[in-house]
């Protein structure tokens, strides 16, 4: 018997929405349940870079119908009950009755498959894969003002950054075109499913405004541009791409014994699963953070210490009683103090974890 689309949606709103969201999300159900008992919480929308977690969820009992909502205090695009959230995954329109009978059979076969939500490896498989497309141009003066103080423009080319003249982001229909007062950058990331993987940067929009800097199709890896990692005794896992680049660029020019790789998160608040991080410390003996000396930061530095034992490299920056040393990160000591000063402060930083390592090997002696 098949039943009428109003009779699905009602058994799918008796299912435990919780544990829908958990599993569309990949995120932990206590998450979700610690925002629904205190409305200040707030955890890191997987599905977008979200460096100030801005995701929570909430009880709606309108309409005689009860319903989880998860609400995206800084992007309105991902706001809405279980079925929105899988209109965004497949890029259906609930609202469009057509898309809405897909939405519904898809929950349906989910459920029907895995019998009940559970955690998987990534979101994303060929299916969640939104897609970023975009048309590149040339580089001009405003982009100059942007990036001449770290890169130049064939460091850019050769880091697979791209000034883009149009995008198709998440869309069939163009819905971006470059202005001087919009730039837009493309990072390629990577290739999934034969998708191209990019992180956009939107450099002259407000942080927390009604449009978001930072746009991305990667659902798939935790930590970006993961194919470009290769073997070393360190690994230093900044907050940003452009941090990485950065940090990549200047490595050569300080004095190490050691060999460095690095990789940035896709989000400073995201916390890398054990799963995960075994696989980096099979590759990699020492592990260690850069993260930002703020709130969210610190934050994600103790849990780091306290689930993974790893320890965070911060740049003092006046707060909590320390000195300034010219910026909340190594771009923009870079650009505020220059490029002497950026690496006595990477040289310092290769000492600490010199020293660190030498005294782990000292104790695993006795």
């Amino acid at each position: 018997m098949i039943l009428p689309i109003a009779d699905i949606k009602t058994s799918i709103l008796k299912l435990d929405q919780v544990e829908l969201f958990s599993y569309y999300l990949n995120i932990d159900t206590s998450e979700i349940y610690s925002c629904l008992g205190d409305s200040r919480i707030s955890i890191c929308n997987p599905l977008r870079i979200d460096n100030n977690p801005s995701l929570t969820f909430i009880e709606d009992v309108s309409g005689g119908e009860y319903k989880v909502r998860m609400f995206d205090r800084a992007n309105i695009l991902y706001r809405g009950d279980i079925f929105d959230l899988v209109g965004i995954l497949f890029n259906l329109h609930s609202n469009f009755n057509q898309d809405f009978c897909r939405i519904c059979q898809q929950i349906m076969n989910d459920i029907h498959v895995r019998k009940e939500p559970k955690r998987v490896k990534s979101l994303a498989t060929s299916k969640h894969v939104n897609k970023i497309l975009i048309t590149t141009r040339a580089w001009n003066n405003t982009d100059a003002k942007i990036w001449s103080n770290l890169f130049t423009e064939s460091e850019l080319n050769a880091a697979h950054v791209f000034p883009v003249r149009n995008g198709w982001i998440f869309s069939d229909i163009c819905n971006y075109s470059y202005t001087s007062g919009d730039p837009c950058y493309a990072y390629y990331l990577d290739t999934y499913n034969d998708i191209p993987l990019y992180k956009l940067y939107f450099p002259k929009r407000s942080k927390g405004g009604s449009k978001p800097r930072f746009i991305t199709n990667n659902s798939i890896y935790p930590i970006e541009a993961i194919c470009e990692l290769e073997p070393a005794e360190v690994l230093i896992i900044t907050k940003a791409r452009k941090e990485k680049l950065l940090i990549k660029k200047l490595l050569p020019r300080i004095t190490t014994n050691l060999k460095i790789e690095v990789t940035n998160l896709i989000g400073e608040s995201l916390i890398l699963k054990k799963e995960f991080m075994d696989k980096l410390f099979s590759v990699y003996p020492y592990i260690f953070f850069n993260l930002d000396y703020d709130r969210a930061g610190i934050m994600s530095a103790l849990e780091y210490k306290r689930i993974h034992g790893v320890e965070t490299l911060f740049i003092p920056n006046g707060k909590f009683g320390t000195i300034d040393v010219g910026g909340k990160d190594l771009g923009e000591i870079r650009v505020n103090c220059g490029v002497n000063a950026t690496l006595a402060l990477m040289q310092e930083a290769n000492e600490y974890i010199q020293t660190f390592i030498k005294n782990l090997k000292d104790e695993s002696m006795y």
